[in-house]
């Protein structure tokens, strides 16, 4: 019996790209971060958070400007440096949105492999106890009338 793999995993990075002033400039791919790299973008999401209801804007912008000169590719400082902060934090929440989307695919998987066992599939070899749904007891014969 064939079974869907529940990672179909490639070492080709297919990155996104965003457009600025007519021009296509590269994001990371969440595939090519190491896992410090992935550490350090959920804590300046986290500080991101924080800075934004403490209401602290010169280091918001700071940390919004850093944050998105991490995540774009070979994009000229001279084109970064025209970019408002608002157009900053839209390439940092593109960024955050497709990282979000990477873990709750690979979540889905999991979940969908989980659900699939436990709704009709046998247990596992070495397991006594199936996992199918068992019929109530009784004679399939219908029941008379009173």
């Amino acid at each position: 019996m064939a079974h869907e793999p529940l990672l179909d995993l490639t070492t080709l990075l297919d990155r996104p790209c965003i457009r600025i002033d007519g021009a296509l400039y590269e994001l990371r791919s969440a595939e090519e971060l190491t896992l410090l790299e992935s550490q350090q973008f959920t804590l300046w999401g986290k500080e991101l958070e924080q800075l934004g209801a403490g209401g602290k804007t010169d280091e918001l912008e700071a940390l919004v400007r850093k944050v998105a000169d991490a995540v774009t590719i070979k994009v000229p400082p001279a084109v970064m440096a025209k970019l408002s902060t608002s157009q900053l934090m839209n390439i940092v929440e593109v960024f955050i949105g497709l990282l979000l989307g990477r873990r709750l695919r690979l979540a889905g998987a999991l979940a969908a492999q989980v659900v699939s066992r436990s709704t009709g599939e046998k247990s596992s070899p070495g397991s006594s106890a199936p996992s199918e749904a068992s019929r109530a007891g009784g004679s399939p014969a219908p029941r008379p009338l009173s």
